[in-house]
């Protein structure tokens, strides 16, 4: 199973490597159609899209089945207007004239149609959908259609979620995906780059927090570094590798032939030079001063082997 959160990495990393956001898309929609095609032999569908890229996904669904033949309406709970996703503004421009788009939908409209497709909220999900989503939620669990997901339930984790007869989940299932909270699962191969995609790239920022506007000095990290003596510039820059990433407050403990070397690469240093030439036993005590005022420990670059 796939964390929720790890979506949005691949998302970023897919496209590093040469895989378009608009790609994935498409071949997540083309996907979702194709499942649905095995399911049934064309019917009237209702497609209730959020504001973000799980609508997007639901915008393409509606193309491939319309071109197929299917009676579609596509909901817009939020209005045109409120849509954030600029792949799912492009992907709704694309519909064919006969896909009815219903701007700011009610949920009442739902048990008027036999199969239902949820493609409101994603992955990125933190607490209970509020309004104007927790009303269809709500309307779809009670409709009694097929109800089919995109990615996930909206709502998944929550305490309140659709509970639908078919979840299709893109590249892999996601953490807390199980029949009772989501139906039959099924996934599709949406095109994303196998291995480095998984595991290496600038998706793995997003796992960085974003300090406060009002935060202050020390609030965001206090980092220690023991390192140096008969190198340099390791310590220096595994420190400024730290406050790239978000650390505020950098101490970094040295050798003292090394310190004002390492002092020079920055003014947010806050260099400690220590006795000797080498780390060694007597300078414990002053490390484990600066550790009580530090959150983490990073102890060994340009050490040496002395």
């Amino acid at each position: 199973m796939m964390p929720l959160a790890e979506s949005r990495v691949l998302d970023i990393n897919s496209e590093a490597l040469g895989v378009r956001a608009s790609e994935l898309m498409e071949n997540a929609g083309r996907g979702i159609a194709e499942e649905m095609f095995k399911r049934y032999a064309g019917s009237e569908v209702l497609i209730v899209c959020g504001t973000g890229n799980n609508g997007g996904d639901g915008a393409v669904v509606a193309r491939h089945l319309a071109e197929r033949g299917w009676t579609v309406s596509l909901a817009l709970v939020r209005g045109r207007e409120n849509i954030k996703s600029q792949l799912f503004k492009e992907n709704l421009e694309r519909l064919p004239e006969q896909v009815r788009v219903v701007e700011k939908a009610e949920p009442s409209i739902i048990g008027n149609f036999p199969v239902l497709v949820d493609a409101m909220l994603g992955t990125g999900l933190k607490e209970a959908p509020r309004e104007p989503y927790a009303s269809w939620i709500r309307e779809l669990n009670d409709a009694g259609g097929d109800i089919i997901s995109v990615d996930v339930p909206s709502g998944l984790g929550t305490s309140l979620a659709v509970r639908p007869s078919l979840t299709i989940s893109m590249h892999d299932v996601k953490d807390g995906m199980t029949k009772e909270n989501s139906g039959e699962i099924v996934v599709v191969d949406i095109g994303i780059p196998e291995g480095a995609a998984r595991f290496v790239g600038p998706g793995e920022f997003i796992y960085y927090p974003i300090p406060d506007r009002d935060s202050h000095k020390g609030q965001n990290g206090r980092l220690l570094i023991v390192g140096g003596g008969p190198y340099t510039g390791a310590p220096a820059l595994s420190g400024l590798a730290a406050m790239a990433v978000g650390v505020d407050l950098l101490r970094i403990a040295s050798p003292e032939w090394s310190a004002s070397i390492i002092a020079s690469y920055s003014p947010n240093f806050m260099v400690r030079p220590l006795d000797g030439e080498a780390l060694s036993p007597g300078n414990i005590s002053s490390i484990s001063e600066l550790m009580e005022v530090s959150d983490a420990l990073l102890i060994g670059p340009g050490l040496g082997r002395d």
